[in-house]
Order: structure tokens, then C-alpha cells, then sequence
């Protein structure tokens, strides 16, 4: 083959082109040779070129071999990077055999030879650049100089390019969060910024803790991307969202095996004012001073969740509310949102105008409506505290002395939990007689010197089969004990004569036909049994604190004594109906678990284990018949299956939810459009007190498709369309 660096002299002998001056100008020689090559390779005439590519080396000193290739590398025209990739792996082999020493090396591969091969490396592709940093030596001990070039590549914004060096030459700590990753991060280069931090865990940590930062409610994520934006080109400012912020975060500590708490923003910190708030408002089964007491304590001095509260009150349209407590945490007008700055402006101007206006102390209030509660049917002074070794013994042979047709109402109270990963042990334990209510204070009494003694009286209590034990869900009693005082758990395996009144109430006011259903708790029994509700506003209390208030007291008391009444309801229930019904079913706490259904505890359940949502959606008619086409819906995204089978066999106006949207985003839509909601399970508890009556159909599940659909057009009193229109909406 023709080399291209030959000439001929005047005396026609032929002479190498490839002379000293030329190996010292290896620059020249790519641009005798860089032609040839590409012609060959667009010809496809590989062999060839592979058999030039070796005369060209041989043609010249092995000093100046490197920083030929390298040249020949960049001056590759786009379309022949490939050819790049050829001439790279033709070097490899050629130095495999030819092998050059550590010395050889050393004085060849010098500082700014490098310097060029990690440029060049830089934009090509990945198997380039391995190759590159092979034969270059890049990831080599001593390549911090490097970190000059990359930040020449980060002038240029170059943010990509200068993390595919950082990367693979291994320069991490050479640069901070800022310089690269977050710039990355507002590029929407996650995949990049894994790869960058892959076998650097403090970089991790502190690469999620930044992110976490941008999660904190209150944050200012414009004002940072603002100040950013002179600095880092195409921002994508939806992916620094809270809801794909804080997905990416969980990724990143699933992947990286990173201890949750670095991220307590992205933990759904705030599910504790959630639950708090909710049931306040949906289930209104909390005293002002218990409910208020309680969000101090959960909220604290945080922010973050101080204007998380407010702006929970103003979903709830409490603005009234909401602008008390802004004023109360001092939380700064630009924080606050629209309705409760100008809540807060009306106060002020009505605070003005009765400055100086005289009040009439002796003016009558009206009186405030009362409830006719269910109230404890027991002397005062009956009801005590126990917190000694001598009491809980008196207590004790109060109850065994009157065997052997003792009968007492157990009940348990903990500290509400506000988060699945919050663990509560039990605080209060009541033991109720016909004369007598215990509260035992369970903080007071399980220590070294009366632990042994409280064992011996609930193995006494619990293993007498002369004691019936009455509870309401006791099986979550039980195990909630067992789980806070594991010595107890021996009493608790030889358990005898326990009956829980929840399933033994259910029985028998099935068979007289009385209406139940699965959500029937101890607050419906008392009002069937007894004409008047139960107080439970005082179940969300802190049982931990100490000393608990006559109200915490008189509560506990009650949730012991009424099931001594309720059972004897029962009892006159099936003697009046003539029922043949054994009155003390055998519970066990190991094997009966799922039996609890206090409220409290549904708190701390996984999804898992939360009792299925059992609404009926069959239900009578509760408007005038409609065509299906009629009927306007708005549909969780948990039911889009549900939602599309409507439209296209029924022709319901249906608008399906996205998967990105919150629950709550149903309920605007409903107000603006209005139209009827499609949830189920949990959320359709939280939905229904925002809506009206018959506005919200709980969906059962374990159904097929059109099992739904009808069970929905029945809720609905919607007659199918023989011919249904074909539409379908989506979230705008």
C-alpha cells in the first residue's frame, strides 16, 4: 500500500516524509494521513485502513505514537466516530504486544497530553472514553490536575460533559454539590447524577439531604432557581416539584441504602397535622382544648409544619381559623396564603372599629346547645388512680373477692400515633366493676419496683376462669400490651373467659334484624343500647402526660364501665327475643387479632392491615331516575379502569384523575363542575365530609369492572344507555 508521507528526491530514491522535524510535528502527519482514513472507512475498506493505520505508526517515533492517535481521534469528522472507536482499539492491541514500560510511559503521557485526551473524552461516547482513559492513563493515582479541565468544561456550562469526567476519572472530592450535581439535578439529569455519586455514600447523604431541603414547606424553590438560572441553562422547573422531588429522594435512599431520617421533610412529616386536623373536621370526635393542646405538642417550633396547618385549616375552609393560628406561630404575610391575608386584614379593621366601645359584662349569653352525652353512672370518688405497689394489690382483691360472678370491663388507652413509624406504648389501663373503675397508670407502675407486681395481677386477672373479662376490640388491647410490656405477654398466652362485645353485638343484633354494618363501633352500640352518644373527644388526648385531667379521667372510666352495662343490655336482648346464644364466646388475643376496631388503632395499622372501607354503594335511589349519559362523575385515579368501562359501554361523563393528583383534587373538581366522586377505601373517608350528601359513592373492590359499574349506576339510580355516547375527559 502507498504511504502518503513518501516523496522522492531529485535522484528519484525514494525518502520517509515521517522526518525528524515531522515527529516532532505529529500535527502535520494527522493531516497527511487523516484523508486517506476516512476515504478507506467510507469505503468500508476496514482491513485497509487498519493496515495503514499500522504503517503510519511504524513510520514514526513511539514518542509522538500517542499524540498522533489522539490528534487523528479529534480530527475524525462526526460521522466517523466510529472510526474513532477502530483507530483506539487497533492502538490497545498494537501496545499489548509492543508493551511499553512504566518509564516509557511516564515521559510520553506527560500533564497536558492528558489534559487533551480527557477534552477529547469528554463528548464522546462512553466506550470512547474508556478506552481513552485506558491508554491515557486518566483514572491514574495522580490525575488531580485534571480538575483544571473540568473546570474550564463547567465555564462553559458544560455540566454533562464535566460530570462524565468527574466520573470516570474519579475526582469526586474534588468538586462540591453545587458545582455539579445540583446544576444536573435542575437539568433533570438524575440518571447522570446516580452515576456520578455511585461509591461515594457522603456525597449521597449529602446530595439527599440538599434535595430534602428543597421539600421543606415553606421553601422557596423559584427564589433558588432565580439565582440559579444565570449559571445553569434549560432548567426544568416541573421536575423540582414536591411530588417528583420527593420521589427521586425515596429512590435514591432505596437505592443507596440511606437511613430515611437524612430526608424529614420528604417522610410525610406533616401526616401528623393531617391526621390531626381530619379528625377535628371530618370526624369531629376531639375537644377544642384536647385537639389544640395536641397540635402545640406535634407542631412545635417547625415552620415548615406551622404553615403546613395553616394552609390544612384553609382546604378545610376554617380561614377564620387558620388566621388565628398565623397569628399565633407569627408567621411572616408572604408565607401566608391569599384568604387568610385577608381574613386577617378584616379582623384587624373590626378590631379597630370597637376600640373604645365600652362592654357589658352583665349582658346574658346565649346558651351554647348541648349534647345529652352518655354519661358514668357511678358516685364520685369511684373512680381511681393507680400508681403504687399497694394499689394496684388493693385492686386486685377488690376484684378477686367477689368470685365467682365477678364480672369487669378491661379498656387501654395510648397515645395517639400520627405516623406508622411512631412507636406508643400503653399508658392507661382500666379495670372496671359494678362499684369501681382502676386506672391504672401503667407509666407509674411498670418499674423495677412494681414490675414484678403488676405481672403477678394481670396473670392473676387474666388466667382466672372465676373473672369474666369483657372488652371492646380487646384483642388489640391485648396485643397492644404485650407489645409494650413484653414480660405480660406469659399472663397473656393463658388467658381465659374473655368476650369481646364488639362481635358478640354484632351477632345478636344481626339476628334480630337490627342495622349494622362494618364501621358499627362501641360510640353506635351506646346509642342503640342507650338512646345517647358516647363522648369521645377526649380519646385523642396525650395519655402520657401526667397528671391526667378529670376529663382524660372520666373518659377512661367510662370506655371501661358502659361495656359492665352494655353487656347486661345483651343480655336482656336475647332473653326478650328468646335466642339461643352463648353470652361468652372464647376470644383469644393470639389468634383473634384482627377483632380490634377502635379507632385509635387504626391509626398505626399499615395499608395492609387497615380494615377494608365496607360502604355499601347499593343503597336505595336518592334522586330521581337519570340516563346514564347523564350522570357526571369525577373518578379517583385508583379506579381508571372503573372510569373508562363507564364511558365507553355506559357513556357516563366521566373525568379520570391522573396518577400525579392528590385525592383532594377530585373535590374541586366536583364544586366547579358539579359532579358526583368515584374513590374508595381511605380516601373516601376523607372525602365525604367535603361533599354532599349522595355526592360520593364508595367503590367496593375485589369486584370485576362492570360489577362496579353497576353497583355505581345503582348508587346513582342511572339507567344504562342502549347506545352510549363514546367520550372521555381528562384532568384539564
Amino acid at each position: 500500500m502507498n504511504n502518503p508521507t513518501s516523496t522522492r528526491s531529485g535522484g528519484g530514491v525514494e525518502t520517509d516524509a515521517s522526518s525528524k522535524h515531522q515527529r516532532e510535528k505529529p500535527v502535520d502527519m494527522m493531516e497527511v494521513w487523516i484523508k486517506p482514513f476516512e476515504n478507506l472507512w467510507k469505503d468500508q475498506k476496514k482491513k485497509e485502513l487498519c493496515q495503514m493505520f499500522h504503517e503510519a505508526l511504524s513510520s514514526m517515533d513511539r514518542r509522538v505514537q500517542h499524540s498522533f492517535v489522539l490528534d487523528l481521534v479529534g480530527h475524525s469528522q462526526d460521522h466517523c466516530k466510529r472510526m474513532a472507536f477502530l483507530i483506539l482499539t487497533e492502538f490497545e492491541t498494537m501496545l499489548s504486544v509492543k508493551k511499553m514500560t512504566d518509564e516509557e510511559l511516564t515521559r510520553i503521557l506527560t500533564p497536558e497530553l492528558k489534559m487533551q485526551a480527557l477534552h477529547l473524552a469528554a463528548s464522546a461516547h462512553s466506550n470512547v472514553f474508556d478506552i481513552l482513559s485506558k491508554l491515557f492513563n486518566l483514572q491514574g493515582p495522580d490525575n488531580s490536575f485534571l480538575v483544571s479541565g473540568v473546570r474550564v468544561m463547567l465555564e462553559k456550562k458544560l455540566f454533562k460533559e464535566a460530570a462524565t469526567c468527574v466520573t470516570k476519572c474519579k475526582l469526586q472530592n474534588c468538586f462540591s454539590l453545587e458545582d455539579i450535581c445540583l446544576p444536573l439535578m435542575i437539568q433533570d439529569k438524575a440518571n447522570i447524577v446516580e452515576k456520578y455519586v455511585q461509591g461515594f455514600p457522603e456525597l449521597q447523604e449529602a446530595l439527599v439531604r440538599q434535595l430534602d431541603v428543597f421539600c421543606e414547606l415553606g421553601y422557596d424553590i423559584n427564589a433558588y432557581l432565580r439565582k440559579m438560572e444565570s449559571s445553569v441553562p434549560w432548567v426544568k422547573v416541573e421536575k423540582l416539584k414536591r411530588r417528583p422531588l420527593t420521589k427521586l429522594i425515596l429512590q435514591l435512599v432505596k437505592m443507596f441504602k440511606l437511613d430515611r431520617s437524612i430526608c424529614p421533610n420528604t417522610s410525610k412529616s406533616e401526616i401528623a397535622i393531617k391526621n390531626l386536623i381530619h379528625e377535628r373536621y371530618s370526624k369531629e370526635s376531639m375537644a377544642q382544648d384536647v385537639w389544640e393542646e395536641l397540635i402545640v405538642f406535634t407542631i412545635g417550633d417547625n415552620k415548615s409544619f406551622q404553615i403546613c396547618f395553616i394552609d390544612q385549616l384553609v382546604w378545610y375552609k376554617d380561614v377564620p381559623a387558620a388566621a388565628r393560628w398565623a397569628r399565633h406561630y407569627g408567621i411572616d404575610d408572604n408565607q401566608l396564603p391569599e384568604a387568610v391575608l385577608k381574613e386577617l386584614q378584616r379582623s384587624d379593621a373590626s378590631n379597630a372599629e370597637q376600640d373604645g366601645v365600652e362592654e357589658n359584662w352583665d349582658e346574658e349569653l346565649p346558651d351554647a346547645p348541648s349534647v345529652d352525652y352518655y354519661s358514668l353512672n357511678l358516685p364520685g370518688g369511684r373512680v381511681i388512680l393507680v400508681s403504687t405497689a399497694a394499689g394496684i394489690q388493693q385492686c386486685l382483691v377488690d376484684i378477686t373477692s367477689k368470685k365467682p360472678n365477678a364480672v369487669v370491663g378491661i379498656d387501654m388507652e395510648w397515645k395517639p400515633p400520627f405516623n406508622r413509624t411512631q412507636k406508643v406504648k400503653v399508658a392507661v389501663c382500666q379495670i372496671a366493676t359494678h362499684e369501681k373503675v382502676y386506672l391504672l397508670d401503667m407509666r407509674a407502675l411498670w418499674v423495677p419496683e412494681t414490675k414484678d407486681i403488676v405481672k403477678t395481677f394481670f396473670q392473676r386477672l387474666l388466667q382466672s376462669e372465676d373473672i369474666l373479662k369483657l372488652g371492646f376490640g380487646i384483642s388489640g388491647d391485648y396485643k397492644m400490651l404485650s407489645q409494650s410490656f413484653l414480660e405480660v405477654q406469659e399472663a397473656l398466652k393463658g388467658e381465659k373467659r374473655t368476650v369481646d362485645i364488639n362481635g358478640l353485638s354484632k351477632r345478636i343484633l344481626q339476628m334480630i334484624s337490627a342495622p349494622v354494618n362494618s364501621s358499627f363501633g362501641l360510640t353506635d352500640l351506646v346509642h342503640f343500647c342507650f338512646g345517647k352518644n358516647l363522648d369521645k373527644r377526649d380519646r385523642m388526648s396525650d395519655w402520657e402526660k401526667r397528671p391526667l385531667s378529670q376529663a382524660q379521667m372520666t373518659y377512661a372510666a367510662l370506655d371501661a364501665f358502659c361495656l359492665l352495662e352494655i353487656y347486661a343490655h345483651l343480655k336482656e336482648i336475647v332473653s326478650d327475643h328468646g335466642l339461643q346464644m352463648n353470652m361468652e364466646p372464647w376470644i383469644s388475643s393470639k389468634t383473634n387479632e384482627k377483632s380490634k376496631s377502635k379507632t385509635k388503632s387504626k391509626l398505626s395499622m399499615s395499608p395492609k392491615k387497615r380494615p377494608p372501607v365496607d360502604e355499601a354503594v347499593n343503597q336505595p335511589p336518592r334522586a330521581p331516575r337519570i340516563s346514564s349519559d347523564k350522570l357526571a362523575v369525577v373518578c379517583d385515579n385508583m379506579l381508571k379502569g372503573l372510569g373508562k368501562h363507564l364511558i365507553w359501554k355506559y357513556g357516563v361523563d366521566v373525568i379520570n384523575l391522573d396518577k400525579e393528583d392528590e385525592h383532594e383534587k377530585a373535590v374541586e373538581i366536583a364544586q366547579k363542575d358539579g359532579r358526583a366522586i368515584l374513590t374508595t377505601g381511605a380516601p373516601y373517608h376523607m372525602l365525604k365530609s367535603r361533599v354532599e350528601e349522595g355526592r360520593i359513592c364508595c367503590v367496593k373492590t375485589g369486584k370485576t369492572v362492570e360489577e362496579q359499574a353497576r353497583d355505581v349506576l345503582g348508587f346513582f339510580n342511572a339507567q344504562p344507555l342502549v347506545e352510549p355516547r363514546r367520550k372521555k375527559k381528562r384532568v384539564p
